[in-house]
């Protein structure tokens, strides 16, 4: 915080965890200016595989730099400036969802077909022959789904961003306040002539309360907003907003409420029967040199066949370009404990849910902004500031919960207090 006694900050960070690996290096000079305006500049690589926090499958590699400029105009407000570059790249694999890919596709290095001679009795009509996928008709290949965003937008992307925010607190402490209020408003704009041209929007706001004595009453809320412009017809997937967990619903799994992905359709693999015996029973299987693989053809429709993949369980999270939430809480110490500044209690009501203006034709649980789409939890936590940081319990109970969604009555967390 005080490089070398310049007063200026340096900072290098390298962390990595099963969701996602980051490393930066950030200066920030917060007396840029005798105004009291700051400057920074931040330098980052970040690898992040969704599938590791409830969201459907891909991961994203981002190189970055950003320079940002902070000016205070009171006491208790600030606005905030950002300027930067990312070059991002989506690897999605073979289980793509379908808003993510089209499917079915063809698989890279499988280039041969044979047409299925199996009965349903297992035995075969005749041995199995390969050819090359080049003399399959047109009409032997399935759209069974619409272009997916990679398809329509390519797997790596240079975008160019400009960012403000505002920023006011009166809150009485960092951590564990009681009284006062926190405000703050961010518009993410990748400018023109970025790979992807969308916009992001985002408010923030809390309330502390002091009731009677040790009590307080808490409001939380979150409203957020992205699109697409230009040539870019929705926000980006890897954008989304996501609800559900601490910080948002508890009682619900983080980040699953809200429009679901669409499982994707492959098309069927297999080894040929080369050679069958006069019972119907393969003597050979992949050839003589086991290489015999390839797509299998239907001989009734003459058309590859195709299945539906679920990976695990069924549809998952895919978030949305709306997002909606607020919380309603009564604080109150901890009995029997005398230092009550480090832990205390919360009776809750939470609400909210993400929404999507953009649904796909099939997307699965997939809707706008509809107010009987809301979920609601009620229960109790407790906030302790352990000596690693504020360590949060919580026991929920969903109070409309959909088939779809995923509950979790009990929840903790590390680093996130009431």
């Amino acid at each position: 915080n005080n490089f070398m006694g310049t007063g200026r900050q340096v900072g290098l960070n390298l962390n990595s965890s099963a969701y996602q690996s980051v490393a930066s290096i950030n200066y920030s000079n917060p007396y840029f200016t005798e105004d009291g305006v700051s400057r920074g500049f931040s330098v980052f690589y970040r690898k992040t595989d969704l599938a590791e926090i409830n969201v459907a499958s891909y991961t994203t590699d981002t190189v970055g730099a950003t320079m940002t400029f902070g000016y205070p105009i009171s006491e208790t407000q600030r606005l905030g400036f950002n300027v930067g570059v990312t070059d991002t790249n989506i690897t999605s694999g073979r289980y793509a969802v379908q808003e993510i890919r089209t499917s079915p596709r063809l698989i890279e290095g499988v280039d041969q077909y044979y047409v299925s001679t199996r009965q349903a009795t297992g035995a075969y009509d005749g041995p199995e022959a390969l050819f090359p996928i080049t003399d399959l008709a047109d009409d032997a290949f399935v759209n069974l789904s619409s272009d997916g965003f990679l398809d329509q937008n390519g797997d790596s992307f240079t975008n160019w961003s400009l960012t403000g925010s505002w920023l006011q607190s009166t809150l009485n402490r960092g951590q564990l306040a009681t009284r006062g209020m926190s405000n703050s408003v961010s518009a993410q704009l990748a400018m023109p002539g970025s790979d992807l041209e969308f916009f992001k929007i985002n408010y923030r706001g809390e309330m502390y309360l002091p009731i009677y004595g040790e009590f307080t009453f808490h409001l939380r809320g979150e409203l957020g907003y992205g699109d697409g412009y230009g040539d870019t017809t929705e926000l980006p997937f890897y954008e989304h907003f996501f609800a559900g967990g601490f910080g948002s619903v508890r009682g619900f799994e983080t980040n699953t409420l809200g429009p679901r992905s669409t499982p994707p359709i492959l098309y069927q693999t297999g080894f040929a029967a080369t050679a069958v015996d006069d019972e119907g029973v393969a003597t050979e299987i992949g050839g003589p040199d086991g290489q015999g693989f390839g797509y299998i053809v239907n001989p009734d429709t003459g058309k590859i066949e195709t299945q539906q993949v679920f990976l695990g369980r069924r549809a998952d999270p895919f978030g949305g370009n709306v997002v909606v939430e607020g919380s309603a809480e009564i604080l109150f110490p901890m009995p029997f404990v005398k230092d009550r500044r480090s832990i205390r209690s919360a009776l809750f009501l939470d609400v909210g849910n993400v929404f999507n203006t953009n649904c796909r034709e099939n997307q699965i649980n997939c809707f706008g902004v509809e107010v009987d789409e809301l979920r609601y939890s009620v229960g109790i936590g407790v906030t302790w500031l352990s000596g690693f940081g504020p360590l949060t319990f919580a026991l929920a109970r969903p109070l409309n919960a959909s088939e779809t969604d995923r509950r979790e009555v009990f929840q903790f967390t590390l680093g996130r207090g009431f």
